[in-house]
């Protein structure tokens, strides 16, 4: 299965390869006509720079191509992950967990509280609306206190 980054992400390095190979075909052009006009004595020289530098460009394509195709693994990781991710938040089920009751009596409020964050609270695995649905289930009051927070 193509994702569609990935369809994106290869139709660019598509465009790139032809623009590279057009920059290409350019220099070999301009390389014949330079060489058509070009004098004996000023040939060997000529022609020892443009080895270089067609050397270059063969090594440019090569390090394009190479990079263009982590992009590609980049994406496809990226997208696998984004797609696991997306899973397991839809499919997600809060673990139980025994929870301290809070009554609103306030003497059991420190209590409450201290185990509250400790098994919730610090709890980095949870988002904040898993937390509040903990602390929903939590309080059992004739009107919890986060009653008036919504009003």
């Amino acid at each position: 299965m193509i994702y569609k980054n990935q369809a994106n992400s290869e139709s660019i390095i598509e465009v790139y390869e032809k623009d590279v190979n057009l920059i290409d075909t350019e220099v070999n052009n301009l390389n014949d006509n330079l060489l058509s006009t070009c004098t004996d004595e000023d040939f060997t020289g000529y022609e020892i720079e443009m080895h270089g530098l067609f050397s270059k460009l063969d090594t440019l394509k090569i390090i394009l191509k190479e990079e263009m195709k982590k992009l590609v693994r980049n994406d496809n990781n990226t997208n696998a992950c984004q797609n696991i991710a997306n899973t397991n938040v839809k499919n997600l089920k809060l673990p139980h967990i025994e929870l301290p009751v809070f009554t609103s009596n306030y003497m059991e409020w420190i209590s409450f509280c201290d185990l509250f964050l400790a098994s919730v609270g610090n709890n980095n695995t949870l988002s904040n609306s898993q937390k509040l649905q903990y602390l929903k289930l939590s309080v059992k009051a004739k009107q919890p206190l986060y009653y008036n927070l919504f009003r």
